[in-house]
């Protein structure tokens, strides 16, 4: 054995004895008596500046096993080299610096254990910088132990075994740990103050990029070698070229001037830890391209007047609720809008509640697509929301129920629930008059809501034809509203109500072209209404009144609906949309568009291949090999010769005309020139179709 390693393990015994090796209350590793220590063979010696290092050499690997003081002065400071005898340093062994008289040391990153009480009683000890990939489980106990100067670890990387720090430096008072944090692109430097307690948490400090690109997006870790990152410090990121931030739920603190300047700073997500009273000032100053901001819905909400700049404009905010989805919010006008939702959640089934304000304006709408596609299986609105913009549900199948808002009012926009018509299970309507029109205007579509629809629509058909027929009774009581089974007495019955309901019926309900979603029930409920609904709403009043549904005909044309009734086994048109008495029965008219001027719409109806529907096109608009006795091929003959309702074929309209189809009406023995529909739709009164 050589002389220093005898004089090392005689010292150690004299401390021993002196009552110095009494570890603090240490949990890892067992005290070992230090006059057990067996002498190392064949130790090599390091010569550093003042100091020598004792090491050993196995297979591949070299551990420091001991340290002499060769300086004069009272301690120096020790670097402990990377490879000794050619090998890594990979171990501190026991003891190895037990007692030294050292106020620095710094080891290498290929160190990867520290042996038991390899730095005990360094009472002069003030700065040691640790390898990174140190682990607790190759390391033994009581390394830092009776330590008392030891105030600044420092860690040269991101620890590979995060918990080696708070294992084994909580006996170390008041002591600070600094390092760096390294990732893709970039670095945080940080620090620990009072380390030895773990709950103080880690301090980001700066931001330093790395990457050769403009900027970089930064994920704040959540933990830093063991400890909760808690706070960012003073201007950490003032000025740093970085486009988003991610900032973990355990940070509490942001300091003044945090992100000062950040003018690449476009998305940045809060803590929900954040609150309004441990955040300093100008926090976000200059940073004037932000424009997405993500928080907890648990967040203070007191702290979102940070964001309240000149410069900060059009900000979206993505408000995280209970870890499961997150909308996207506006606020427009001193209002909110919803403008996205999304889902976080992995299960299948996520229910949205939509809250009733943010930030203390009310939400009232819900934007364009913004659950378009969305897989939220229940939807709750409040009542504060009052508007549904285009395409909102748009194809959201995974929707499966949804509660309106009592408040939600008519609008122009169009397709609100395209594509969950046959996946919807439930709608709850509110019993209030607005949610009740939103449904029937803008659900019709939708098959779980029909059965509702049609109970509201047929009480209202019944309603209107009430008030119709006692109306009639007083000023044409010749009327017969006991339409009877059969023969000529049941069609002059059947005339007289279709002429009579025709003639009033827009008594009760107005052309309004600015509403062209709304529904039948809509059109019946409100007394307003546009072509499709009219018709629609027409022929339930004929139902109402005892015609059959194979009586009845609704005729589609692009950007146009009409009606087709039967009378005295002849088929006529009837403009619903007024109630002129030209729109009634025009039977010998071929040109019904209503407003358009006689001979300018070239149209003819013609049936679709493999559709049981009928359609009115446009001569100019499509061309059709069309049968040589059809309406169309009669139209396109007799359109270039006479004038609309010229039925005699003198070459004008007049009475003649119109004294003959009246005559035709009555059953006379007469033969106007009539273009024929010949249209044979029949219409099932009680399908979706006839009454949405």
């Amino acid at each position: 054995m050589n002389k220093s390693k005898i004089a090392m393990i005689a010292a150690i015994t004299v401390l021993s004895t002196a009552g110095l090796m009494t570890p603090a209350q240490n949990t890892v590793g067992t005290i070992s008596n230090p006059t057990a220590i067996t002498a190392y063979a064949a130790d090599s010696v390091y010569t550093g500046n003042g100091y020598q290092l004792n090491y050993t050499v196995s297979g591949n690997s070299a551990t420091v096993t001991g340290f002499k003081k060769t300086s004069t002065a009272a301690t120096v400071k020790v670097s402990i080299p990377a490879k000794l005898g050619g090998k890594n340093v990979t171990k501190i062994g026991r003891y190895a610096f037990h007692s030294a008289a050292i106020s620095e040391c710094t080891m290498p990153d290929t160190v990867t254990a520290l042996g038991e009480y390899a730095f005990t009683n360094c009472q002069n000890l003030t700065t040691i910088t640790l390898s990174k990939n140190l682990s607790v489980a190759a390391s033994g106990g009581y390394l830092f132990t009776n330590c008392n100067k030891l105030k600044t670890i420092n860690v040269s990387g991101n620890m590979s075994d995060s918990s080696f720090l708070t294992t084994h430096i909580w006996v170390l008072n008041n002591c600070t740990v600094q390092g760096t944090y390294s990732a893709n692109g970039y670095q945080l430097n940080y620090k620990i103050l009072n380390a030895n307690n773990a709950a103080n948490g880690a301090e980001i400090l700066s931001f330093a990029k790395t990457s050769s690109a403009a900027s970089v997006k930064v994920d704040i870790p959540e933990k830093i070698n063991g400890y909760d990152v808690k706070k960012i410090g003073v201007s950490a990121f003032k000025g740093a070229a970085v486009s988003e931030i991610s900032m973990p739920d355990t940070v509490t603190t942001l300091a003044t001037y945090v992100f000062n300047n950040n003018s690449y700073l476009t998305k940045i997500k809060l803590s929900k830890r954040l609150v309004d009273s441990t955040a300093t000032g100008y926090l976000f100053n200059g940073c004037t391209n932000l424009k997405t901001v993500v928080a907890s819905s648990e967040m203070d909400p007191a702290f979102y007047r940070h964001l309240d700049y000149n410069w900060i404009t059009d900000l979206t905010y993505q408000i995280i609720y209970n870890d499961s989805y997150a909308l996207d919010y506006k606020i427009i006008d001193n209002a909110v809008t919803v403008k996205k939702f999304h889902k976080i959640s992995s299960a299948d089934a996520v229910k949205v509640t939509i809250p009733t304000t943010f930030r203390g304006k009310d939400i009232t709408t819900i934007g364009d697509h913004a659950f378009c596609d969305a897989a939220a299986s229940e939807v709750v609105m409040s009542d504060n929301i009052t508007t549904i913009q285009s395409w909102a549900f748009n194809n959201a199948k995974a929707m499966k129920k949804i509660v309106l808002s009592r408040n939600l009012i008519w609008n122009a926009a169009g397709d609100l629930f395209h594509g969950v018509e046959d996946t919807l299970e439930q709608i709850v309507v509110p019993p209030s008059e607005n949610a009740k029109l939103f449904a029937l205007s803008h659900m019709n579509d939708i098959k779980c809501l029909w059965p509702y629809i049609k109970q509201v629509t047929d009480p209202a058909a019944q309603n209107v034809y009430n008030s119709m027929k006692n109306a009639a009774r007083i000023t044409n009581p010749e009327i017969n509203w006991n339409i009877p089974a059969s023969g000529w007495a049941r069609e002059e019955a059947k005339y007289q109500i279709a002429h009579y309901i025709h003639t009033h019926f827009c008594d009760y309900v107005t052309y309004d072209g600015s509403k062209p979603a709304l529904g039948t029930s809509y059109c019946l409920s409100t007394g307003y209404g546009v072509c499709g609904t009219m018709a629609r709403s027409y022929l339930l009043l004929l139902k109402t009144a005892g015609f059959h549904d194979d009586e009845m005909e609704l005729i589609g044309a692009p950007g146009h609906e009409l009606t087709g009734i039967k009378l005295f086994n002849e088929w006529y048109f009837v403009e619903c949309t007024n109630s002129d008495e030209d729109s009634f029965a025009m039977r010998y008219q071929n040109e019904w568009y209503t407003g358009t001027a006689p001979g300018s719409y070239d149209g003819f109806v013609n049936r679709l291949p493999n559709y049981e529907e009928y359609y009115y096109y446009t001569g100019g608009a499509v061309t059709f090999d069309v049968n040589a006795n059809s309406e169309a091929a009669l139209a396109e003959r007799y359109k270039a010769v006479y004038p609309r309702g010229d039925v005699n074929h003198d070459g004008v309209f007049n009475n003649a005309d119109r004294t003959m189809m009246d005559q035709y009406r009555a059953g006379a023995n007469v033969q106007p020139n009539l273009v024929m529909s010949y249209v044979r739709k029949q219409l099932n009164t009680n399908a979706p179709s006839y009454w949405l």
